[in-house]
């Protein structure tokens, strides 16, 4: 991330952001998932909306998108359960324990839930989700990853996906026996290799960035990523009157692209709380 290091870094934001799930063109129900929390007052938010310049405590504030799947409606079930399931347990956790760890552990936390959850009920057996979380807190993101959500950072009108999607195409892309252009086209672009309530064992990806005055950050299902460009997303959110007209736009434009999948986003600006 050197290259977007513009500008000066801040420890206190304030943060502003919009929120929306959409169920797409084809699909019969909404199996995504999203979860915006301030975590320091307890406050747990999973249906869309907006806000504008919030302080952020010293327990951060938590932002995820969860794409569910399995059968029936199990799906829907395995990412609800992940989004609320992790911010609970956020909410929960001992805050002396180090940021990173407690997202680690927050996301096994879901993972366990997940396949309790389906190990009780037949018609859940089977079901997981994948994730992107950012906890917000100390001039900072705390990302944790599990499957094919996405989570990118725009920058003085520049955009970088900083998550790797754990699937098959990204692992033959890291092989260099594909090009990131053939894996779009790939059929087998889909197929995941680690998501939440499949295995026991969960070893989520985690990293950090470091956020400036006027930094924004998106993350998504793959409802949006496979459908919209990164150039498009940075054109649409760069150039949108608010975060929630950008949302909109953003979901509009994936189902003018087909809207085969469910959409759902998460939209966040950062500013410097000194300023």
């Amino acid at each position: 991330m050197d290259e977007f290091k513009t500008k000066p870094l801040a420890t206190e934001l304030l943060i502003s952001a919009a929120y929306l799930t959409d169920i797409g063109r084809e699909r019969l129900n909404n199996e995504d998932a999203l979860v915006v929390a301030d975590l320091t007052e307890s406050v747990i938010e999973t249906q869309p909306g907006e806000f504008s310049e919030r302080s952020v405590g010293r327990l951060g504030w938590l932002l995820a998108t969860a794409d569910g799947m399995g059968g029936a409606q199990a799906g829907e079930v395995a990412s609800r359960i992940a989004t609320t399931q992790l911010a609970k347990n956020l909410i929960s956790s001992d805050a002396t324990m180090p940021v990173a760890d407690r997202l680690r552990e927050g996301l096994i936390s879901a993972n366990r839930e997940i396949r309790r959850v389906g190990e009780q009920q037949p018609e859940c057996s089977g079901m997981g989700a994948t994730i992107t979380a950012a906890i917000i807190i100390d001039g900072a993101a705390v990302i944790g990853q599990v499957g094919d959500s996405r989570g990118y950072l725009i920058r003085e009108g520049r955009i970088k996906q900083i998550t790797k999607d754990q699937s098959v195409v990204q692992a033959m892309i890291d092989a260099g026996v594909m090009t990131p252009e053939e894996a779009a086209l790939s059929p087998h672009r889909n197929v995941i290799l680690n998501a939440l309530g499949v295995k026991d064992e969960l070893k989520p990806e985690l990293s950090m960035i470091s956020l400036a005055d006027g930094d924004m950050l998106l993350l998504c299902s793959d409802g949006l990523s496979n459908k919209v460009s990164g150039a498009e997303m940075q054109q649409i959110v760069c150039n949108a009157d608010t975060l929630g007209a950008a949302c909109k736009q953003l979901v509009a434009l994936a189902n003018e692209h087909g809207g085969q999948d469910n959409i759902t986003l998460v939209l966040a600006r950062f500013a410097d709380a000194s300023r």
